[in-house]
């Protein structure tokens, strides 16, 4: 994961930890892992997306329809479970969660956060 914001990159970030734990505040890192951004283009750290790839992840780290890896279902009723926990939410891609390379790389970017000092890491769905 590239840890780069509107607000500055990976160094910055530490920094404002570091000073933050000095004057005695925790800082937690709300993390959202079920879906990436639609459409395509460049993100805030430079990174390229689109058509169901990004830098870290690529088309086969996502639900898809069976044998098509660059569509999937749309959430359409919020009541079917099915569609919920598989389908793409407002043209979001829907990462798999359940997937090895998808638990590995989210892993590694926890234990990053981790290392770098963040006090906590609320996981959102």
């Amino acid at each position: 994961y590239n840890l780069t914001s509107r607000s500055g990159g990976e160094e910055s970030f530490v920094s404002m930890l570091r000073r933050c734990r000095a004057a005695g505040v925790d800082v937690y890192v709300d993390a959202v892992f079920n879906h990436c951004a639609g459409g395509s283009g460049l993100g805030v750290g430079g990174s390229r997306y689109g058509n169901r790839s990004f830098p870290l992840f690529g088309p086969s780290d996502f639900h898809h329809d069976e044998d098509q890896l660059l569509s999937n279902c749309i959430v359409k009723d919020y009541t079917n479970k099915h569609e919920v926990q598989y389908c793409d939410l407002m043209q979001l891609p829907d990462l798999c969660t359940g997937c090895e390379h998808v638990q590995a790389t989210i892993a590694t970017y926890l234990n990053r956060l981790a290392s770098l000092g963040v006090t906590g890491i609320p996981i959102d769905a």
